[in-house]
């Protein structure tokens, strides 16, 4: 009787949460990502503006100065979220419980590091650098993210072509890092199935 509760009682929060679109998700869980972000180094608000639209402030303070940003954000699927400042799109789908490293990565741009996985082909399996990457290709590998029209998938029109290789594509985020992934077409048919 009481595994009979537990599932109910899941169920019906299973139910509830779905009827919630992406930005009321979010704002149901400000506690929670004020607390992260104030643990690395800035806080955020976030508003919800009705129809699945919204807008974030960041707060970050250096040497006495707090630094104020503002950013429209808007729910793009049950899940995701677009980030734009000044109509401009900053990032167009983020899983909204990766907001936090989204926006620790812009507050450190320059401190974000590179690491390439491989799938397939000669280097399957393996993890590399950005140094060990522009090692093995003869090629500089800059940043060129931190723009006006920031984004970080931005960094993918700078990455060298392998052969044997499709070219490089976005993976995801953590705190400090972008990783991005090398496959080869066989094994990108073999995922796509």
């Amino acid at each position: 009787m009481l595994q009979l509760m537990i599932y109910v009682i899941f169920v019906r929060g299973y139910l509830i949460m779905n009827n919630k679109n992406v930005i009321e998700k979010l704002k149901e869980e400000e506690e929670i990502i004020y607390l992260d972000a104030f643990f690395k180094g800035f806080t955020i608000t976030i508003n919800d503006n009705g129809n699945n639209k919204g807008m974030i402030t960041l707060f970050k303070k250096y040497d006495n100065v707090t630094y104020v940003e503002k950013f429209d954000i808007e729910g793009v699927g049950e899940y995701q979220i677009s980030i734009k400042k000044n109509n401009k799109i900053y990032e167009d789908s983020i899983y909204y419980k990766d907001i936090i490293k989204w926006y620790y990565n812009y507050l450190y741009y320059d401190k974000v590091t590179f690491i390439y996985m491989f799938r397939g082909g000669k280097y399957n399996n393996m993890t590399m650098t950005k140094s060990e990457l522009e090692e093995i290709t003869n090629t500089k590998i800059l940043k060129v993210g931190k723009k006006d029209n920031f984004n970080f998938r931005n960094e993918l029109s700078n990455q060298p072509k392998l052969n044997e290789y499709l070219s490089c594509m976005y993976s995801h985020m953590d705190y400090g890092i972008l990783f991005f992934r090398y496959e080869t077409q066989q094994y990108y048919n073999d995922m796509s199935q």
